[in-house]
């Protein structure tokens, strides 16, 4: 499996004593983020900050919502699951850069139909005094992320090529800091966000691993799938779905509950 060095994990049950809402209408954006100058490399940091800004933004309740969402599309978890750490941060990887924002911030402008990635860029572009130039080209290279299926072409401890399996693209990506590729086989299938850092790809920690066993299945659900005009925001919620349906029915051989399967 995928390792990482311990760290606290921000979920939406906890952000309410994370900060308190529409915090941000107060703080400039520089003071708030000019800290993140020693931290660009780290992008489970940087994402963590976008995390804790939306939720200052947005409020609770937001979260909320999209989190029940998000659980209607791809499948509930609950605290006691050992993917529960993982597919909180998937959540969060989509409500920061796939979720459109649906409201008003207390005090604040409207923010419905913008992204909470997109509106902070856009919120940085008006800020004065600007951003430390570093710090806003790290978060701006965030938005140009790839939400995805991946089979994984080769992996050693630190670096692993993998390639879309819906655009056929080929990505390298490197292990984040205190990260090892260990346990992972190649030919794997996985789904999730990968993001960009100056040079490197990452991927993040917030992975859907499907079964060996189901990749000839899963490839031609993709191709019947796209053949049928379905898009990836169609495909990947299905997958989720029949991922977390496998890990709770471990009986059940995986080619059982990937077949016959479409969108």
């Amino acid at each position: 499996m995928l390792e990482t060095a311990d760290k606290e994990l921000v979920t939406v049950n906890n952000l309410a004593s994370v900060t308190s809402d529409s915090v941000e209408c107060r703080i400039p954006l520089r003071e708030r983020f000019a800290s993140l100058k020693e931290k660009l490399g780290d992008v489970e940091e940087l994402l963590e900050q976008l995390i804790g800004w939306t939720h200052d933004i947005v409020g609770t309740a937001e979260i909320v919502t999209a989190h029940e969402r998000f659980h209607l599309e791809n499948g509930k978890v609950f605290h006691d699951d050992p993917f529960y750490d993982s597919r909180t941060t998937y959540f969060f990887d989509h409500f920061i850069f796939d979720r459109k924002l649906n409201g008003h911030g207390s005090n604040c402008d409207t923010y419905s139909g913008l992204t909470p990635c997109q509106l902070f860029l856009s919120r940085a572009q008006q800020e004065s005094p600007a951003l430390p130039i570093e710090v806003a080209e790290a978060l701006d290279s965030l938005s140009h992320f790839r939400h995805s299926l991946y089979q994984i072409h080769k992996i050693s401890e630190k670096q692993m090529t993998l390639v879309d399996l819906i655009d056929s693209a080929r990505i390298s990506i490197h292990a984040k800091p205190r990260e090892h590729f260990r346990g992972i086989e190649k030919k794997t299938i996985l789904q999730g966000y990968v993001f960009n850092l100056g040079t490197f790809h990452y991927l993040s920690s917030g992975i859907v691993l499907h079964p060996l066993k189901a990749n000839r299945l899963i490839k031609k659900l993709i191709k019947q799938s796209l053949k049928d005009g379905h898009n990836r925001k169609q495909v990947l919620p299905l997958l989720a779905n029949l991922q977390l349906r496998y890990l709770r029915h471990k009986h059940v051989h995986p080619k059982l509950i990937y077949k016959n399967q479409a969108p």
